[in-house]
Order: structure tokens, then sequence, then C-alpha cells
């Protein structure tokens, strides 16, 4: 399918560069591999660019599967279908955004769009989703507490195949992932059914069940499959720590045929808790809760600063070592564990305060998987970072790695306007903008809770919130609760949300929170009564997870778990539509050409400094015969020196120079919306550079502050498995 809008490259240009002369480089502007440079501290940029475009994207959807989660998987399970739609079917926009036409969705995927309008960006052919669970054990294999081993299953974050009867969905090949691919890119071929292709990605949503382990490991799960360059088999216990054993080599065969180096990754991570990854070493005894012979998280107890100021250098558990000035806790002389004692529920709230240690891994963690080539490596040295550097070497840009989190927060705090959640969620720059981290997230690094209430985590009434006894209601999270459920603790809600009738569960047959309803405002009917029907699901304050999102920046999509509203589907408030609409605004803008950091300037005839190589591999034989393609002349041997040091090892072995546009083919490139733009003389075969002023400005109108980008049309579009490399000279 031929592609509109070729994205090439983010090009660098600051002052005092050695100027190319048009579809010319002098060698000594190459003299350094063909690498990206930091475009804040050089005059030239070089970069790589598979096929110039994305055309893949891999789905990663990450479930919790602890209790609780059936009807959440359910609400996911009916927004897969607009998340793949929108890829594969993406909107008609209007040419003019003046014009008074609207976005609208066409009747498939190969339907052209009416005339003045435009697709988003090219229909996406090629999608991979695969499906994994929360659930990763205690950090050791057959946990013991008070001498019993405790069934908390451990998944291994492998990809899940079953649906919600246990029975299994026909997967790619039998790899354990679905792959849409109409056009069969792929061999074998894998589905071009999109209807069933839609089923099978809900049923595996479903099928994740919620019989699993109740410590969620959320960021854990996803980081394991995606990003741990060696992820232990299992977890034995040596001189009193967990100790990594062995690389579990079927997660990473599963991670070789799931995950393309020249894919969009999108990660979707559901969950109603907080985060609970342990790290290894002590991190398995948040998972032991008994005390005496067998060492639990019961025996650790905090040194008392820890309540008041648990950053504090003498915050530490009594007994671990501390600077000198701390001196002597006489609280610390009588054993009494943690301040809430065996409420198992509790184990990985606040755990520094509560504990005086962290045994759960670092937020750090994850935003660096998703975001840094090098990563900590099991010994702690750097090492490459599987998402972003493949085993021969291929490089995924850092920036097509995406993050949407549908986890405990009120859509309330994070709508653009909560009465009219159509209107969608904020992104990263407005939450941030409007300073709303600091009420759904606060400052963890600091100790600092979030200035909102409702997203405190707390296993006591927070103040200025109604109780049951208060008489009045919360619109978003109905009111405090006394936390009775099986004696085992609880926290606050951070909000709650009304269940259709066929979600409702009488917990006196099921395991659900209305078991022992008390004052639970999930189980309040619209009398005020109590009964142990369940008429509306939780969440809990998702602060670990809302951390790392916002560390992720424009690549973190913060949504709600609690639905607005789930009986009228049509709505764009339905269910989890809000979340995954701004995923799939987020990841447009990626799949439409990439926005250029500086504006380049035309020479007279309206062309750029810019050389523009397709490499191929041909096994020695090499042709630059044809449309749009040009031999490599002695003015550019110095770019094929730079290049071979940078590609010899990957096959490349024919360098053409794709043409650059000029006269009416170079304003057609620039001015005309059509896949293959053409004048009264043929098509337009290369490439050109837009901008607001050289060009239509709907070609750079999703561009909000750097308006420009490079378009590559017609022949000029790379061949089946070409790479394209490119450089540009500074300008002002």
């Amino acid at each position: 399918m031929p592609r509109s809008h070729r994205p090439l490259f983010t090009a660098g240009v600051t002052a005092g560069a050695c100027i190319l002369a048009v579809g010319a480089l002098a060698s000594a502007c190459l003299d350094r591999p063909l690498e990206p440079i930091d475009v804040r501290s050089t005059s030239t940029y070089k970069a790589s660019v598979d096929n110039g475009t994305i055309d893949k994207i891999d789905i990663l959807i990450s479930v919790d599967d602890s209790k609780s989660m059936a009807d959440k998987q359910a609400i996911l399970a009916l927004a897969v279908p607009q998340l793949i739609e929108s890829l594969v079917n993406p909107a008609c926009l209007p040419d003019d955004p003046q014009s008074g036409l609207t976005r609208l969705t066409p009747d498939s995927p190969t339907a052209e769009c009416p005339e003045n309008m435009h697709r988003e960006f090219d229909p996406i052919l090629d999608i991979h989703v695969g499906v994994i669970a929360s659930s990763l054990g205690l950090g050791e294999t057959g946990i013991e507490t008070n001498g019993k081993v405790v069934p908390c299953v451990d998944r291994k974050a492998h990809l899940l195949t079953q649906d919600k009867q246990q029975s299994e969905v026909p997967t790619y090949d039998g790899r354990g992932f679905l792959a849409w691919d109409p056009e069969a890119r792929q061999s074998p071929a894998g589905d071009n059914d999109l209807g069933a292709f839609i089923d099978k990605v809900g049923a595996l949503v479903e099928g994740v069940g919620q019989e699993g382990c109740g410590y969620e490991a959320s960021l854990e799960s996803w980081y394991r499959f995606l990003v741990d360059p060696a992820p232990p088999a299992k977890m034995d216990i040596v001189d009193g720590k967990a100790v990594p054993v062995g690389v579990d080599e079927e997660l990473l065969a599963q991670r070789a045929a799931f995950l393309r180096p020249d894919s969009l990754v999108a990660v979707v991570m559901l969950t109603d808790e907080n985060d609970c990854s342990m790290k290894a070493g002590y991190g398995y005894l948040t998972g032991r809760t008994g005390t005496g012979d067998v060492l639990g998280i019961n025996d650790l107890q905090p040194r008392a600063i820890c309540a008041t100021d648990p950053g504090s250098p003498c915050c530490a558990t009594c007994g671990a070592g501390v600077p000198e000035e701390c001196g002597a806790d006489p609280s610390c002389d009588t054993p009494t564990g943690p301040p809430d004692g065996n409420l198992v529920n509790l184990n990985c709230f606040q755990q520094k305060r509560r504990l005086g240690i962290d045994l759960l891994q670092p937020t750090d963690r994850y935003v660096q998987g998703l975001t840094e080539a090098q990563i900590p490596g099991p010994d702690g040295e750097p090492v490459d970072n599987p998402l972003f550097i493949a085993e021969d070497g291929t490089r995924r840009p850092q920036d097509r790695v995406f993050l949407a989190g549908i986890v405990g927060v009120p859509y309330q705090l994070v709508a653009r306007n909560p009465a009219n959640l159509g209107e969608g969620l904020m992104t990263h720059e407005e939450l941030d903008e409007a300073r709303v981290y600091d009420n759904i997230v606060g400052d963890p690094s600091a100790y600092v809770d979030p200035l909102d209430a409702h997203m405190v985590e707390s296993p006591t009434p927070r103040p200025g919130l109604p109780t049951a006894s208060s008489g009045t209601l919360d619109p978003i999270h109905g009111h405090e609760h006394s936390h009775g459920r099986d004696g085992n603790g609880d926290l606050e809600y951070a909000c709650i949300f009304d269940l259709p009738a066929d979600y409702q569960e009488d917990c006196t047959t099921a395991d659900c929170d209305c078991k022992n309803p008390a004052d639970n405002p999930l189980c309040r009917d619209d009398q005020g009564n109590y009964a142990t029907t369940q008429l509306r699901a939780k969440a809990y304050p998702g602060l670990r997870h809302i951390e790392v999102l916002q560390g992720l920046q424009s690549q973190g999509i913060v949504g709600s778990i609690c639905a607005k509203q789930l009986a009228d589907p049509s709505q764009a408030d339905f269910g989890y539509q809000p979340a995954i609409g701004a995923l799939v605004a987020r990841l447009a803008v990626k799949l439409q050409p990439s926005c250029l950091p500086r504006r380049l300037t035309p020479d007279r005839e309206g062309q750029v400094a810019c050389l523009v190589l397709e490499g191929r591999k041909t096994s020695g034989a090499c042709s630059c015969d044809g449309v749009a393609r040009s031999e490599v002349g002695p003015e550019q041997q110095g770019a094929l020196t730079a290049l071979s040091t940078v590609v010899e090892a990957k096959g490349y072995d024919c360098f053409c120079r794709v043409d650059q546009l000029e006269g009416d083919a170079l304003n057609a490139c620039q001015t005309d919306l059509s896949d293959e733009p053409v004048t009264e003389a043929g098509p337009a075969d290369g490439w050109c550079y837009v901008d607001a002023q050289h060009g239509n400005e709907a070609l750079v109108s999703h561009c909000e502050s750097n308006p420009q980008i490079i378009r590559v049309v017609g022949a000029g579009e790379p061949s089946p498995d070409a790479r394209l490399f490119i450089t540009c000279a500074a300008d002002n």
C-alpha cells in the first residue's frame, strides 16, 4: 500500500555546520560514523530509519489477575475493538482544518477518504498482540508462611493463551501471540479476518482470570517480558536472600518471536491495586507474614523516626546498620513488628515508613526500561536494553515505546472535562502544566503524599472525606470504610464505579468484596442499606504506576480504571474507551511524519541541504537503476565510508541516492495530500521538505511546536527490507 507521509528523521540544525551542496555531501563533513547525534550540541544529524515509516506495532497487554479483576477484564475486552480498529482503519481528517468538515471513520481499511479529506495515518497492516498477567509469585518457589506453602501462582510473565473457559485460543503459528497480517507479509501468514482477530484478543484478556497472586507485580511483569536481559528461571533462597537462578529461555524465545526491532511498541497495563514488584534479596519477605523460625515481614520493625521521616538516613529496620550519629533507638528494645501488625493486605503499603526498609523495586527501573538504550544488568553493570538494541545491533528509536496505565486514579482528576469525558483525558503536558501530578501522586522521592485525599494510601479514614456515619456520599469513592474483610486489613479506595446488573455478584456464593458488607460503599444500595450483593467495583491508589507514567513524560498515558459509565457503549465515556482513545491519539502522532526539531532553510529552488541514501541487501548484485535513484558519486564517498562502519555487519551492500524533487514535482510533494502526488508531467517520485511556509499546512498540522517534516512520495519510497540513511547540514 502506498505511503503518503514518509517520516525520515529528526534533524539537528544548529549553526556553524559544514554546509552541503544540494544533492551532494563533501567527504570532510562525514568523517565520523553515521550515528544519531545529540541535536543540542552538534551541527549535523545522521540517522538510519527502517523503511522511513512505522508500519508495524507490537501491543503487549499486561493484566492484573488477582481477585476483584474479572469485571474489569471484561470491560477492557470491550475496549479492544476501539484500539485495534483505530490502528487498522484510521480516521479521515479534513485537508483544511477550517473547512468545517469533521473527522470520520471510513467503511474499511481500504476505503478511500471523501474528497478534501485524508487518512490520519496509513492503516497498520502488521500488528502483534500478546497478553500476560501480573502474577510473579512471591519471589521464590514454594515460599512458606508459618510452615505452610503459600499458594501464590507464578505465571512468569509468559504469554497467556486461554479464554475464560480455559480453552486454548489459537495463536499465531502456536507462538502464544496474535498477528494481524491481511497482506500475508509474515511466513506463515497471520490473521486476515478483523472481526475474528478482535474476538481472539478479547478472549485472551478475559482469559487472564482472577486466581493470581494478591501481591501484583504489574510493573515487573511487562519489564520481565520486554526488557529484562536475563529473566530468571526461578528464585532460590541462599543465606536468607532470594537469588535469581538460571535464565528463562522460554520467555526469551517468546520475546524474540513477538518483538520486532522496527516496530512501535505499546504496553497497556490494567490493574486496580498499587504495584508490588519485589526486589531480589530480601524482597521476598513482603510475601511472608509468619514470625519465629520462618523469618517474615512481621519480624521487620522500623526505628521510631521512620514514622515521621522515612527519608532520614536514620530510618532503618531495627538491627540494621545506621550512621553513628543516629544513636540508639529505645523503641527497638521491645519487639513489636510493623505498626499495622499481621494484616497481609498491607504488606506492600508504605514499606519504608512501616518497616524501615523498602523491599520493592525502585520505579526508576521501569522508566529506564522503556526509555534507555542501556540498563543495569544482573551484576549492576550497564548492558544493552533488549527493547531498544536487538542482538544484531538494530536499534529501535527510543521514542517508539508507550505505556498506557489504566490504574487506580479517579477519572475526575485526569479528565480534561470530568462532566464530559468525551473531551478526553489530559496528556502528560496538560497534567504537568496544571500541576495535576501534585494531586494524584505527590512527590514519592520525598515521601510527600498526593494533595488529593482520594489518592492517599491509608488503612484508616482520611481527613476531609465522608465516612459511612457522616450521612453524606462522595461522588468519587462513596465514603471511607472500616476494612473488615477477612481480618487482613485494607486500604481506603481511590475511586469506585457502578456495575451493570450482569456484573453484579452475590457474595454469599462468590468470593467477592461484599461477603462481609459492613460499611463498604461497594455494597450500599440506593436506600443506604449494606447487603451481600456487590453493586460497584473499586480501585486503590495506583501511586507507583502513576510515578512511572509521569517519568515517561509524553510516552506515558494516565487512564482511570474507574469507568464513568457502562450503560451506553455508543458514548465516548463508556468503559475504558477514554483511556484507549488517549493511547490511540498519542500513537497517531508517532504514526504521522516525524516533526523536525528546527526549521531548514530551502534555497531558491525550494530544496534543502540533505543527502538521503537507501541501503539494500543484494548479495553483490547492486544496481541503482530505476525511478528516483541515482548512483552515489565521488563526492558522496565520505558518506559511504562513514556508513560502512554502522551497517557492514547487517549485510547492506548496495547504496543509492534517493533524489530530491524539484520544480512541479517538488510543489506536488509539498502540497498534494494524496498517496501518490502527480503533476502534468507524471508522478512525483522522490522526497521533499515541508513546513508551514513551504507547502500545505495540513501536512504538518500534527506537529505542535515544530511544524516541519521530510516527506518521501511515489517511487522515492524505500524498497522492501531497505533502510534509509540521511544527513542534513545545519543552518539557522
